[in-house]
Protein backbone atom coordinates (compact mmCIF):
# COMPACT_ATOMS: atom_id res chain seq x y z
CA UNK A 1 0.00 0.00 0.00
CA UNK A 2 1.43 3.48 -1.10
CA UNK A 3 1.73 5.76 2.03
CA UNK A 4 0.26 9.50 2.04
CA UNK A 5 3.66 10.88 1.69
CA UNK A 6 4.61 9.16 -1.56
CA UNK A 7 1.32 9.72 -2.70
CA UNK A 8 1.92 13.69 -2.35
CA UNK A 9 5.23 13.63 -3.49
CA UNK A 10 4.25 11.36 -6.72
CA UNK A 11 2.23 14.51 -7.59
CA UNK A 12 3.56 16.94 -6.52
CA UNK A 13 3.86 18.95 -9.95
CA UNK A 14 1.04 17.91 -11.76
CA UNK A 15 -2.38 20.15 -12.25
CA UNK A 16 -4.61 17.88 -10.23
CA UNK A 17 -7.53 20.67 -11.59
CA UNK A 18 -8.07 24.44 -12.74
CA UNK A 19 -10.91 27.02 -12.52
CA UNK A 20 -11.15 28.93 -16.22
CA UNK A 21 -14.25 31.67 -15.12
CA UNK A 22 -13.38 34.66 -13.13
CA UNK A 23 -10.14 33.96 -11.15
CA UNK A 24 -8.64 31.26 -13.41
CA UNK A 25 -6.48 28.90 -10.97
CA UNK A 26 -4.66 25.94 -11.23
CA UNK A 27 -4.54 23.55 -8.34
CA UNK A 28 -2.17 21.49 -7.02
CA UNK A 29 -1.66 18.69 -4.17
CA UNK A 30 -1.05 21.56 -1.08
CA UNK A 31 -4.79 22.57 -2.58
CA UNK A 32 -6.54 18.88 -2.80
CA UNK A 33 -4.91 18.55 0.82
CA UNK A 34 -6.79 21.49 2.39
CA UNK A 35 -10.29 19.71 2.64
CA UNK A 36 -12.13 23.03 2.29
CA UNK A 37 -10.46 24.00 -0.71
CA UNK A 38 -10.93 20.44 -2.80
CA UNK A 39 -14.82 20.45 -1.42
CA UNK A 40 -15.06 23.79 -3.09
CA UNK A 41 -13.63 22.97 -5.67
CA UNK A 42 -15.59 19.71 -6.33
CA UNK A 43 -18.52 22.14 -6.18
CA UNK A 44 -17.28 24.39 -8.78
CA UNK A 45 -16.88 21.24 -10.96
CA UNK A 46 -20.49 20.33 -10.46
CA UNK A 47 -21.71 23.56 -11.55
CA UNK A 48 -19.11 23.41 -14.48
CA UNK A 49 -16.70 26.44 -13.45
CA UNK A 50 -13.72 24.31 -12.88
CA UNK A 51 -12.45 20.58 -14.35
CA UNK A 52 -11.21 18.06 -12.85
CA UNK A 53 -7.93 16.31 -14.84
CA UNK A 54 -7.22 12.65 -15.22
CA UNK A 55 -4.29 13.37 -12.67
CA UNK A 56 -6.92 15.12 -10.49
CA UNK A 57 -8.79 11.60 -10.23
CA UNK A 58 -5.70 9.36 -9.72
CA UNK A 59 -5.01 11.72 -7.01
CA UNK A 60 -8.16 11.67 -4.97
CA UNK A 61 -8.75 8.13 -5.58
CA UNK A 62 -5.23 7.14 -4.72
CA UNK A 63 -5.02 9.58 -1.25
CA UNK A 64 -8.25 9.80 -0.33
CA UNK A 65 -10.40 6.38 -2.01
CA UNK A 66 -13.14 7.78 -4.42
CA UNK A 67 -15.92 6.12 -2.09
CA UNK A 68 -14.39 7.35 1.02
CA UNK A 69 -14.24 10.67 -0.25
CA UNK A 70 -17.93 10.74 -1.89
CA UNK A 71 -18.80 9.79 1.77
CA UNK A 72 -17.22 12.88 3.47
CA UNK A 73 -19.25 15.17 0.61
CA UNK A 74 -22.20 13.21 1.50
CA UNK A 75 -21.81 13.34 5.37
CA UNK A 76 -21.09 17.35 4.91
CA UNK A 77 -24.30 17.72 2.54
CA UNK A 78 -26.42 14.91 1.68
CA UNK A 79 -27.76 17.11 -1.43
CA UNK A 80 -24.36 18.29 -3.01
CA UNK A 81 -23.54 17.80 -5.37
CA UNK A 82 -25.50 14.43 -5.69
CA UNK A 83 -28.47 13.91 -3.79
CA UNK A 84 -27.18 10.42 -2.78
CA UNK A 85 -24.50 8.67 -1.90
CA UNK A 86 -23.99 6.81 -4.93
CA UNK A 87 -24.62 9.52 -7.32
CA UNK A 88 -21.99 11.22 -5.39
CA UNK A 89 -18.98 8.48 -6.07
CA UNK A 90 -20.47 8.10 -9.90
CA UNK A 91 -19.83 12.07 -10.22
CA UNK A 92 -16.37 12.11 -8.49
CA UNK A 93 -15.82 9.08 -10.81
CA UNK A 94 -17.22 10.82 -14.57
CA UNK A 95 -15.88 14.56 -13.80
CA UNK A 96 -12.53 14.16 -14.63
CA UNK A 97 -13.56 12.40 -17.74
CA UNK A 98 -16.04 15.12 -19.47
Amino acid sequence: MTRPKEIRIKYEDKILGQRAYGEAKKFYVEDFLDKDILFNFIYEVESHEADLTEEGFSFLSDYYGIENLAKELYSKDPNYPRSSLHENELFLREAAFR
